[in-house]
């Protein structure tokens, strides 16, 4: 497991909660709307798993360097 470490091939995930203090709006929702659109998740994708494969059960795939 340390090599995997040191290389950053190890999987760690951790959700990522956009919270807003009321009903979000303005610049607030449109980001929202964005990170949860498909250009928004390709980006995600890129690192982490996005939402909609999550929901899947998709594992994360290894970092890219």
């Amino acid at each position: 497991m340390a090599g995997t470490i040191v290389s950053q091939q190890y999987p760690l995930t951790e959700p990522l909660y956009l919270v807003s203090h009321g009903q979000p709006a303005g610049v607030i929702r449109q980001f929202i709307d964005f990170a949860l659109s498909l250009a928004g998740q390709a980006i995600v994708n890129r690192h982490h798993v996005s939402w909609a494969d999550f929901q899947q059960g998709a594992q994360p795939a290894a970092p890219q360097n």
